[in-house]
């Protein structure tokens, strides 16, 4: 697979996972979503960084905050701490792949085989916004984590903002977490050994 780390757009932008959590909507409050160290690549400067190539303004596109890359996969990752807008995420899901896809020379087959997406959110801000799997419905927090629980039970992540419709044709696979639950995922899946970088 291709090594991230050998393309100059890439390795200008790295920095850690936790930096690229930062909420800044609040100027007397920063805010960060995850503590971890992990190195990643920070897509929002990326990004910035293509459409000024074509003399354009950053905001011609959207992004997603972070990309990851161990051994075997490549993690678009979006951290949301505020409300979740599916409509935004899809959007920065399109800016992003098309990005991506154009700087690396490939496109969306390899995206399907090699490339996932994590979105990051506050479990506080959207119980009422986690949708159902498949749904427009909005259960109350009850039933989400009565869902996810059997979700858990059955080996099958339950997929939060109607976004695992977007696994299988843009991405291999989708994942929609809490902080909790992505400090988990960090712990038990992702390890510095995996990296194709080191932790910063």
């Amino acid at each position: 697979m291709i090594d991230l780390y050998s393309i100059n757009i890439f390795v200008n932008q790295l920095t850690t996972l936790q930096e690229t959590s930062k909420d800044t909507s609040d100027k007397n409050c920063h805010k960060y979503m995850t503590d971890s160290n992990l190195r990643v690549i920070n897509f929002d400067k990326v990004k910035t960084n293509y459409a000024n190539s074509f003399r354009c303004s950053e905001d011609s596109a959207k992004s997603v905050d972070a990309v990851y890359q161990d051994v075997n996969r490549i993690i678009f990752i979006e951290f949301k701490n505020g409300k979740v807008e599916p409509s935004v995420v899809k959007s920065k899901i399109r800016d992003s792949l098309l990005i991506f896809l154009d700087i690396i020379g490939e496109t969306l087959k390899f995206s399907r085989k090699h490339i996932e997406f994590i979105l990051v959110y506050n479990h506080d801000k959207n119980l009422s916004k986690a949708r159902m799997s498949k749904t427009n419905t909005q259960p109350k927090e009850s039933l989400v984590k009565f869902t996810k629980y059997f979700s858990s039970k059955a080996d099958k992540e339950f997929k939060s903002f109607a976004l695992e419709k977007y696994e299988g044709i843009f991405f291999r696979e989708i994942h929609t977490y809490t902080e909790v639950e992505f400090k988990n995922f960090l712990d038990g899946v992702i390890h510095p050994r995996q990296s194709r970088g080191l932790d910063l």
